[in-house]
């Protein structure tokens, strides 16, 4: 498989966080800064 690490576009997410599994604050970037992530964002409705 070709590294596409080069061409990668990620958007502007510096000030962003979510919370961990324990309800920590983690800065979202920081999720991909020593491996690659799949970031699926789902919504519940209802």
């Amino acid at each position: 498989m070709a590294d596409t690490t080069e061409n990668t576009q990620v958007p502007e997410v510096s000030g962003l966080t979510v919370l961990t599994l324990e309800n920590e604050v983690m800065a979202l970037a920081s999720l991909w800064q020593h491996q690659r992530i799949v970031l699926t964002f789902l919504r519940h409705f209802g």
